[in-house]
């Protein structure tokens, strides 16, 4: 589950940094694993350094990063991990194109929060201090887990990934093994399986296309919480509809402990679900 959420997170939380004309890269690697905890800087670990770094890459014509200049980091160690990472792997993007179709030189806003590897179970992502995206997943698989299709990103907004991407394989993964659990055997037909992450001021102001009625529900929860001006996430009031016990659970915040809030501080509803539904071959 840690890897689907941070994988998932990653994709919606990165942006372009060019005017909305302007011709972008796309993201096509594996972030989830590049900047995951077996690259986590040595030096952050020693000295118990995490959270977000903000960096403008610089993509050439080919899909290589460039150039890399750091716009906001929580430590120096993070700062240079993170431009040596997105510099050194090769096949992170794939190059912009102008209106014509030929590969052009861009720009791209990445944006990663580290979190130390050895935290709690829970996924790291959204435990670190800092807004949260909504993001949504739906991966259609096939009875031995090959990934048939994959598409992820903002829950009206999503995109096509690569098959092999790690989160389509992750998800493909738990997608079986949910279905294992609840029926007692290996499915004989193709499934899909769904995941949506919201967030919105109220129950009731969410926003997140319909799923289909034979979905088989997995995960319903939803978490109330208040946002203090330092973007930390205190007071999280959760309920628990449904959790299957094969999935650990997704936290926005470590400390149920209640603290003093200002009246006027934004309040927010996290809204987590996941489910699949047996569909069969085209």
């Amino acid at each position: 589950m840690a890897l689907l959420v941070l994988g998932l997170m990653l994709l919606v939380q990165d942006a372009r940094v060019q005017a909305d004309d302007a011709p972008g890269p796309e993201l096509v690697g594996d972030v989830g694993v590049v900047f995951g905890p077996n690259n986590y800087p040595p030096a952050a670990i020693r000295a118990r350094e995490q959270g977000r770094v903000v960096a403008d890459l610089t993509v050439d014509r080919q899909g290589q990063v460039t150039d890399c200049r750091i716009v906001e980091s929580a430590a120096a160690s993070l700062a240079e991990q993170t431009c040596r990472l997105a510099v050194s792997n090769t096949g992170l993007f794939r190059a912009a194109r102008d209106r014509r179709g030929a590969t052009v030189a861009s720009h791209y806003q990445l944006r990663i929060r580290w979190q130390l590897p050895d935290g709690d179970e829970a996924p790291d992502m959204a435990m670190a201090p800092g807004p949260l995206m909504p993001a949504a997943m739906t991966v259609t698989v096939e009875p031995d887990g090959r990934v048939v299709t994959c598409d992820g990103g903002f829950p009206k907004q999503p995109r096509a990934l690569p098959l092999e991407h790690a989160v389509c394989t992750e998800f493909a993964r738990q997608t079986v093994a949910a279905f294992v659990r609840r029926n007692h055997k290996p499915p004989a037909q193709r499934l899909e399986g769904r995941f949506v992450m919201d967030y919105a001021s109220s129950p009731t102001t969410h926003d997140i296309p319909a799923w289909p009625q034979d979905i088989v529900l997995l995960n319903d929860m939803s978490v109330r919480y208040t946002v203090m001006p330092d973007q930390k996430r205190v007071n999280c009031k959760p309920d628990v509809r449904l959790w299957d016990e094969g999935i650990p659970k997704f936290a926005p915040c470590k400390d149920a402990v209640a603290v003093p809030v200002d009246p006027s501080w934004p309040v927010v509803d996290a809204l987590f679900r996941m489910g699949y539904r047996v569909i069969g071959r085209d």
